[in-house]
């Protein structure tokens, strides 16, 4: 089944037909496959190739109808991606404590150059400014990592074994040391940092404004930006709480750019934290390993992590 219509327009004596829009009430028993999504004025529409569809019934049976551009959709085209991504990081830098769930996939490069997709669910506790607990389930198994603003310790429930590194007193300062000296990236670690936003940007070369869009029952502003490392897009909430609802994350710099996206199922700010969320007691069978600092494989000698 086609979606494009062509029309005729002449250029002297010959005439040519080009892609034309479809007339306004034309009806499709489906959406094009690469239909999107978009909430203008609390109204769905569904746009493909800048036409817009509504569902309708044609015979009685459920399809979809061409509309009229919806007048808002320019303006939201026009959007500043970067103003709403400040909006976003700032919420969460002004934020004492909060919960997220993430569910993310990641694509896992293996030595013979072919990809496959590790699942993966983690929920991430934050207290600032000296507080972190990750708690992951993936398929390769249970892991948890909790920042007490005096060391990281580390536990793998698979292979049971565990590391502790001393830190930093803050959480800015512990995730540089973990990424600069041992090469450790928590997953969406950007967002924890205070100045998460000059980050962020200062990676990127370009960034547009996609539309509004639905991720789950939320409203959310779609945006994409590109950078020299990586292509990201973000889906951040709509309103008066722009939370991140999803990501994506094409890495460029490995020949098969591997994809990491992440779904945000759940968020809850300033929540009242357990007792004992930010402590670690390894179980008693557990072995404590040492984890090497990245220059120290490399022969050189890595600086200390502060006390």
């Amino acid at each position: 089944m086609s979606f494009g219509w062509y029309g005729q327009y002449w250029h002297g004596d010959d005439v040519y037909y080009g892609w034309a829009y479809p007339p306004i009430g034309f009806y499709y028993p489906s959406l094009p496959p690469d239909s999107t999504t978009v909430v203008i004025n609390n109204t769905t529409y569904y746009s493909s190739d800048d036409v817009y569809y509504q569902e309708g019934e044609q015979e009685g049976k459920k399809g979809y109808v061409v509309v009229k551009a919806p007048e808002d959709a320019k303006a939201d085209q026009g959007k500043n991606p970067f103003d709403i991504l400040k909006s976003m990081c700032d919420r969460i830098a002004g934020l004492e404590k909060f919960t997220t769930i993430v569910t993310a996939t990641t694509d896992e490069v293996l030595e013979s150059g072919e990809k496959i997709q590790v699942s993966s669910r983690r929920i991430l506790n934050v207290s600032r400014p000296d507080k972190v607990a990750v708690d992951a389930l993936a398929d390769s198994g249970e892991k948890k990592s909790v920042y007490d603003g005096k060391t990281v310790s580390m536990f793998d429930r698979p292979k049971n074994v565990y590391a502790v590194v001393q830190m930093p007193p803050t959480i800015d300062a512990a995730l540089d040391v973990l990424a600069q000296d041992y090469g450790i990236v928590m997953p969406l670690g950007d967002l924890l940092y205070k100045d998460a936003y000059a980050r962020l940007v200062a990676r990127v070369a370009t960034g547009q404004y996609v539309g509004l869009h639905k991720v789950g029952s939320f409203d959310c502003h779609h945006l994409a930006f590109s950078g020299d490392a990586a292509d990201w897009e973000m889906w951040i909430e709509a309103g008066d709480k722009p939370v991140l609802r999803k990501v994506t994350i094409d890495y460029k710099q490995v020949t098969v750019k591997p994809r990491y996206s992440g779904l945000v199922v759940g968020w809850v700010e300033n929540p009242a934290f357990a007792a004992g969320t930010f402590e670690f007691s390894p179980p008693a069978e557990a072995k404590r390993i040492e984890i090497v600092p990245v220059l120290a494989t490399l022969g050189a000698t890595a600086p200390k992590p502060a006390e």
